[in-house]
């Protein structure tokens, strides 16, 4: 047996010491990619922050089945609402970062967080972009009922009424209303926002005559409302004409650089491995080539992105720095 003083016994296993942790650092620096390589393992979950029905619980229905193929597993939708979807919303955020929650996402996303203080995320720093599925034209309507047969003749009759017209919104912050108070900033008019709980309710405060106007996305309700002759549209918020309704102006011919939309996306965690997001874009990106999800985007009057991560953080920035300032200049808020 060979015995050492305590000085060289300290240094030795000091030594040690430091190989072991040298060598559990170098064990661990491929971790992620090994559990990339194997993910995933189980169902996945898609968080969707509305209730069953709505135009986000649609479009992810629509391209799950093709993505679940793509990936080799089931999706299972959860609807999570409640809170102007900040109850969802939540949730994906405090999820584990292993690829096995996703979070479909629209365009009050990044929006939530400048309307109140509530808010326990981040949008631009709690998620991980992974790609802009789809992006709507919206559409200015009013009722069928109503006089007013061309987009001018709107303008003219609202700047008339002034604080006494009105107009009908999906919920504050969402598309139909921010839309709207961008509209009031290029027109100088004032008409007063009545919130409802989602678009269906408010496409019917629209039909009734309740309201003065409305603009919402054209997918789904707005589509099968105007085809049924119950709302009339008169412009699109889009930059350019939309195909199937040529003669009808946009709202830039009358208000150069104007311009709105709907939108969705898909998003993870923050800390999900780079190499996973990775693997449900290039899933994506073959499921929105899939000829059943087109075919049924294209029915709902979406056009088809398929983004990839980078590009679409880029988005859900500029999105949220441009309605960051509608919102502060109308003193818009939820609270």
């Amino acid at each position: 047996m060979t015995l050492h003083s305590p000085a060289r016994l300290a240094r030795c296993l000091t030594s040690a010491a430091r190989l072991a942790t040298l060598l559990l650092a170098t064990s661990t620096l491929g971790l992620p990619s090994a559990v990339a390589e194997t993910w995933p393992l189980k169902p996945i979950r898609i968080v969707v922050p509305t209730s069953a029905g709505g135009i986000t619980d649609v479009v992810t229905r629509i391209f799950a089945p093709a993505l679940s193929e793509q990936l080799g597993q089931p999706l299972i939708i959860d609807n999570r609402p409640g809170g102007d979807n900040v109850i969802g919303t939540a949730f994906a955020a405090r999820a584990a970062p292993d690829g096995y929650t996703l979070l479909s996402v629209f365009d009050n996303f990044p929006l939530n967080q400048l309307l109140r203080g509530d808010v326990p995320y981040d949008a631009r720093r709690d998620f991980a972009p992974i790609s802009l599925l789809i992006t709507g034209t919206q559409v200015v309507l009013v009722p069928s009922a109503s006089p007013i047969q061309d987009f001018p003749a709107l303008i003219a009759a609202l700047r008339a009424k002034g604080n006494s017209a009105n107009y009908a919104t999906a919920g504050i912050g969402s598309s139909s209303h921010l839309g709207v108070e961008l509209l009031k900033q290029a027109a100088g008019i004032t008409p007063l926002a009545i919130h409802m709980k989602g678009g269906a309710p408010a496409m019917g405060e629209l039909m009734a005559a309740r309201v003065d106007l409305m603009m919402i996305g054209l997918g789904g309700i707005a589509a099968n409302q105007i085809s049924a002759g119950r709302v009339r549209p008169l412009a699109f918020a889009g930059a350019r004409r939309h195909p199937d309704f040529p003669q009808l102006p946009t709202v830039g011919e009358f208000y150069p650089g104007f311009a709105t939309g709907s939108w969705m996306g898909l998003v993870a965690p923050a800390g999900t491995p780079a190499e996973i997001v990775q693997k449900v874009h290039a899933g994506i990106a073959v499921a929105m080539r899939d000829a059943d999800v087109r075919q049924k985007l294209g029915a709902q009057k979406f056009d088809i992105v398929g983004s990839n991560p980078e590009e679409f953080g880029r988005w859900i920035v500029a999105e949220h720095d441009k309605w960051a300032r509608v919102i502060k200049t109308q003193g818009i808020s939820a609270e």
